[in-house]
C-alpha cells in the first residue's frame, strides 16, 4: 500500500470551469495548448510547485467542465459544469493539461526550470453523483436506465488517450466512486455496485456476466473508490448495493470479473486499486468519532484496505473544513482548524494515518501484529508498557507493511517504534 501521507501523495482539484477563462472552440487546436492565454494555470502551478517542494507527489483530478465543454439541450436546472461533458473536449483540456505538467513546459514563476512532471492523473470526481455528473437516468419506455456509467466510460477513454499520449507511463485513475445512493433506479444518486456494473460491461448486480450490448472497454490503470467510513471499519454497508470499508469484496469481485471477461479491453493484468477519499467525521455526535476511537478506527481501515490490495489511500480533508459542506460542519480533516481558519492541533487520526498499529489475538497464546510504518530506521520494535517503562519484545528488518506473530498470553499495552517515530499505544486483552 503506499499511503497518500506527506511525504508521499497530494491529490489536487483541477477545476476545468475555474481555469478557463474565456469560450474556446474545443475543436480548434488552440484547446490543447498549455501555453492558451485563454487558460489560467496560475493556481495549479502554484499548488503543484508546493506540493513538488514539500516531497509530495501531485495527484491531479480534473472536474466540472465551462459551458462551452457540455453537451447541447442543457437541463436548466444541472449542476454547474455537469451536464454530460464533451468527450472530445476532455481530450483537448486533458491534453494541454499533461503537456504543461509533462517536465518540460518552461515555468513561468522560474526562468529557466520547468513546471515539475505530474505522474498522477484522476478523470472527474464520484460519477455516480448528480453533484459531479449528470444525467444519472434517462429513460428507457416505461423503465429507467442508467447513463452516467456508459457517459463516463466514453469521457475516461477520452482522457486516458491525451494523458498517456504525452507519457506512456502516466498513471490514469477512474473517477473515485461515491460509497451510496439510492436503491431504486432512477431516483437521483446511482449506488456504486449498479454503476461500476455498467461501466465495466457487466449485468446489473449481483450477475457478473459481461453485457454484450457495451460497445467501448474502459481505459485506466487505477480503479479508485470512496468507501463508507462513517463509523467502525468492520462494519459493511446497510445496502448490498452501497460499499463500505468491511464489504471492498464488493468491488473487487466485479473488477476482477471484468478482467476474466475481457471487457477491459486489452488489459491482461487486475489494475491497481486506488482509495482516493478516506475520512472519519471527529467529535461527540452520533455520526462522528469520539478521540478514544480515532487510532483504532483509522489503522484498522487501512488493514483492511491493505488486504484487499488497495495501492494508495489519500486522506479528504487536510484540515477541518472552516464553513458549511452540504448544510452541515464537516470536522474530518487531520488537523484542527483555528477560528481564523489557520491549520491548527494534529487530531488522532493523523497519527493512525502516518503510523497505523493493529494488535488483534490469534490464539490464547499468539499475537497478531500488524504495522505500516512510513519511513524510519531499518528496525521496526514492537514494545510493552511496564512500571519500569517500555520493554522490547520483538524486532523485525522495516518493511513498508509489517505482518507478523508474536508469543503473549497476558494483556497489554504495545506499541511499534521505528527509530525515534512511535505508534499510538493499543491495548489487548488476554485469552
Amino acid at each position: 500500500m503506499r499511503h497518500a501521507r506527506a511525504p508521499a501523495s497530494s491529490p489536487l482539484p483541477v477545476s476545468w470551469h475555474a481555469i478557463t477563462l474565456r469560450p474556446i472552440d474545443w475543436s480548434a487546436p488552440e484547446a490543447s495548448d498549455p501555453a492558451n492565454p485563454d487558460y489560467d494555470f496560475s493556481f495549479i502551478d502554484n499548488a503543484v510547485r508546493s506540493a513538488t517542494d514539500a516531497g509530495l507527489e501531485p495527484l491531479l483530478v480534473l472536474f466540472r467542465a465551462p459551458d462551452e465543454a457540455l453537451s447541447q439541450s442543457v437541463w436548466p436546472f444541472a449542476r454547474l459544469g455537469t451536464w454530460a461533458p464533451r468527450p472530445e473536449a476532455i481530450e483537448a483540456f486533458a491534453l494541454a493539461v499533461a503537456r504543461r505538467y509533462g517536465g518540460l513546459f518552461a515555468d513561468p514563476r522560474r526562468p529557466g526550470d520547468n513546471l515539475p512532471r505530474v505522474r498522477l492523473w484522476q478523470a472527474w470526481n464520484e460519477p455516480n453523483l448528480p453533484n459531479y455528473l449528470e444525467p444519472q437516468w434517462v429513460a428507457r419506455g416505461a423503465t429507467w436506465g442508467p447513463f452516467s456509467p456508459s457517459w463516463y466510460r466514453r469521457m475516461l477513454n477520452a482522457f486516458y488517450t491525451a494523458i498517456k499520449s504525452v507519457h506512456a507511463d502516466n498513471v490514469v485513475a477512474t473517477a473515485g466512486i461515491a460509497p451510496a445512493g439510492e436503491p431504486v433506479d432512477g431516483d437521483g444518486r446511482m449506488t456504486p455496485l449498479r454503476f461500476m456494473h455498467a461501466f465495466l460491461c457487466l449485468r446489473p448486480p449481483p450477475s457478473l456476466r459481461s453485457d454484450p450490448t457495451c460497445p467501448d472497454a474502459p481505459r485506466f490503470d487505477a480503479l479508485a473508490f470512496h468507501p463508507l467510513s462513517t463509523g467502525d471499519p468492520d462494519r459493511p454497508a446497510r445496502s448490498r448495493l452501497d460499499v463500505a470499508i468491511a464489504d471492498i469484496s464488493k468491488v473487487t469481485r466485479p473488477l476482477a470479473a471484468a478482467l476474466a471477461n475481457g471487457t477491459l479491453g486489452d488489459q491482461t493484468q487486475p489494475p491497481r486499486l486506488w482509495v482516493t477519499e478516506l475520512n472519519w467525521e471527529t467529535g461527540a455526535l452520533p455520526r462522528r468519532v469520539p478521540a478514544e476511537r480515532q487510532y483504532r478506527y483509522v489503522s484498522r481501515g487501512m488493514q483492511r484496505l491493505w488486504h484487499a490490495g488497495v495501492e494508495l489511500v489519500t486522506w479528504h480533508f487536510l484540515s477541518d473544513p472552516p464553513g458549511l459542506l452540504d448544510g452541515r460542519r464537516r470536522p474530518a480533516g487531520l488537523y484542527r482548524v483555528s477560528a481564523a481558519g489557520a491549520i491548527g492541533a494534529r487530531k488522532r487520526l493523523l497519527r493512525a494515518f502516518e503510523f497505523p498499529l493493529v494488535v488483534t489475538r490469534s490464539d490464547a497464546s499468539t499475537l497478531h501484529v500488524w504495522s505500516a510504518p512510513l519511513a524510519g530506521a531499518p528496525i521496526a520494535i514492537l514494545e510493552k508498557h511496564s512500571p519500569r517503562g517500555w520493554k522490547h519484545v520483538a524486532s523485525w528488518p522495516r518493511q513498508e507493511v509489517l505482518e507478523e506473530e508474536v508469543r503473549m498470553r497476558r494483556s497489554a499495552v504495545l506499541r511499534m517504534r521505528v527509530g525515534a517515530r512511535v505508534s499510538a499505544a493499543v491495548k489487548v486483552d488476554g485469552p
